[in-house]
C-alpha cells in the first residue's frame, strides 16, 4: 500500500505515516492472528537461542519488520525521492515481555524477548516499557553515522517536521506544542539540547497475572536530567534513579535523595495539574 501511494503521488510534497501490526506477540499457529512466516521462523528455529533471547517466531517477526521497512526505503529510493525525503524510523513503546522467566545469570526477561539492560517492557513506567530506539535520515542533511544521546520524546517530530517543510506558520504552531524541534540535532548530534522535564501518566490497570496481580498499576513518571521518578498514584510511594549509572533501575536511591524527590513530586504534580490529568478513583460501596 505504501508503493502504491508513492506511485499515485505525482512527485507532489506528501506525509506518509505506515504504522506496522509488526513486531507483536507471536505465539505460534492457531494461539494468535499473527503468524510467522514459515521460511522466516524456520530460519531461527535452526538457531541456537541464548539466555536473553530465545524465541524464533519473535525473531521471525523483527526480520519480517526490517524487510517492510527496507523495501518502503528502496521504493523511495527506486523514485529518485529519497535523498529529499525525511524518513523517521520508531517505535512506540519497549518489547512486550510476555510470561516472565530469569536466566541462569539471574536477569528477568520474558518468554517473548528482553529489553535487557532496561528494566520491564510494554505498559510499563520503566524504561524497558517508555525508551524506544529512533532512527532519522535525510539525504545527505543528516551524517549517516552520526548518534546523540539526546533525550528527546515523539511530542518532539511534529516541529522537527513543521520547520524541515518550512511551514509558513511553523513559528507560530510550534509555540503552542510541548515537543521541541530536533533540527539543531540532525545538524550537529552533539549540540547542546535543553534540560527539559518529560512525563508519563498511566491512571489505570493492566493486569497480566491476576493471581499475583502483576502488572502495571496506576503511576505516574517524569524524567529531568538523569533523574528518574516513579510515583505510586494509590500509596504514594515514590521511586528514584540516577539512569546515568544505573540505567537498569535496580537501585532505588529516593531514601538518599528527598531534597530531588521533593522537587520531582513538585513538578510532577503541577504537569498534572496544569493538564487536569485523569487520576483513579477509590471504589465506591453503598451506604446502606
Amino acid at each position: 500500500c505504501a508503493e502504491q501511494f508513492l506511485d499515485k503521488n505525482d512527485d507532489r510534497p506528501f506525509f506518509l505515516y505506515l504504522p506496522h501490526t509488526l513486531v507483536h506477540t507471536a505465539m505460534g499457529p492457531g494461539t494468535t492472528p499473527l503468524e510467522p512466516k514459515p521460511e522466516l521462523l524456520a530460519k531461527y528455529e535452526s538457531k541456537a537461542g541464548t539466555e536473553l533471547h530465545r524465541n524464533p517466531a519473535y525473531a521471525a517477526m523483527v526480520e519480517a519488520l526490517d524487510q517492510a521497512v527496507g523495501r518502503t526505503v528502496e521504493a523511495l529510493r527506486n523514485r529518485g525521492i529519497l535523498a529529499n525525503t525525511f524518513v523517521i524510523f520508531a517505535s512506540d513503546n519497549g518489547a512486550a515481555l510476555g510470561s516472565r522467566r530469569v536466566t541462569k545469570s539471574g536477569v528477568a526477561v520474558g518468554q517473548n524477548t528482553s529489553n535487557f539492560p532496561l528494566r520491564e517492557g510494554k505498559l510499563q513506567l520503566y524504561e524497558g516499557g517508555i525508551r524506544i530506539p529512533t532512527s532519522i535520515s535525510y539525504g545527505n542533511i543528516i551524517r549517516k553515522d552520526a548518534v546523540s544521546d539526546a533525550v528527546i520524546s515523539q511530542l518532539d517530530l511534529l516541529p522537527t517536521i513543521l520547520e524541515l517543510a518550512e511551514h509558513p506558520q511553523a513559528s507560530e504552531i510550534m509555540e503552542s506544542l510541548d515537543g521541541e524541534s530536533l533540527v539543531p540535532l540532525l545538524s550537529d548530534a552533539h549540540s547542546n539540547w535543553p534540560l527539559r522535564d518529560l512525563f508519563w501518566h498511566f491512571p489505570g490497570y493492566r493486569i497480566r497475572d491476576f493471581r499475583t496481580m502483576a502488572g502495571q498499576r496506576p503511576e505516574s513518571a517524569m524524567r529531568r536530567g538523569n533523574w528518574k521518578l516513579i510515583e505510586s498514584l494509590e500509596t504514594g510511594d515514590v521511586q528514584l534513579y540516577d539512569l546515568a549509572t544505573d540505567i537498569g533501575e535496580s537501585n532505588d536511591v529516593s531514601a538518599a535523595h528527598p531534597e530531588v524527590v521533593a522537587n520531582l513530586r513538585k513538578r510532577l504534580q503541577s504537569w498534572r495539574d496544569e493538564t487536569d490529568a485523569p487520576m483513579p478513583e477509590r471504589k465506591r460501596t453503598d451506604q446502606r
